[in-house]
């Protein structure tokens, strides 16, 4: 296990930013406890789920994506070490949408269980995400979850 002492110890030159993987769909599970908080901004609360992809999709570019895995120094990151971020805001006007990963996490959307309480209990499921290429102000480029779906039965 590296160790903050560890990554303190590395050279500028062998310091990269991560790259974005690649587009495409994920076969991924809800890893721990999501994080609650609220935007920089607008001070919006959302909910956050830390997703780890233990699969690719058909339409993952496979080439793309050894090279998001590949480090400046040559090895190669498991995908299974990587993670992505998936972020709901929690508004009368968004909640739909946490509502429908709910649902494509597993849970039944017949009112026996609060929204709350399936949040609580999602470590472990699994649920299909589209990841999409996004720029940001300063012309970075990231990989956010466009969309989820059910994993097929």
């Amino acid at each position: 296990m590296t160790t903050v002492q560890d990554i303190l110890k590395a050279k500028p030159t062998e310091v990269s930013r991560p790259k974005p993987l690649a587009t495409g769909t994920y076969h991924c599970m809800v890893k721990g406890q999501p994080e609650h908080g609220e935007s920089t901004k607008k001070k919006t609360p959302f909910i956050q789920f830390v997703l780890q992809p233990m699969a690719i999709g058909d339409d993952v570019d496979q080439s793309a994506l050894e090279e998001a895995l590949t480090k400046k120094d040559g090895t190669t990151t498991p995908l299974a070490d990587k993670t992505i971020r998936n972020t709901y805001y929690i508004t009368p006007d968004a909640v739909w949408r946490l509502e429908q990963f709910m649902e494509h996490l597993g849970y039944a959307l017949d009112g026996k269980m609060s929204l709350e309480q399936m949040v609580a209990e999602s470590n472990g499921r699994q649920v299909l995400i589209t990841l999409k290429h996004t720029m940001n102000d300063d012309g970075t480029i990231y990989a956010e979850v466009a969309s989820t779906a059910k994993v097929p039965a």
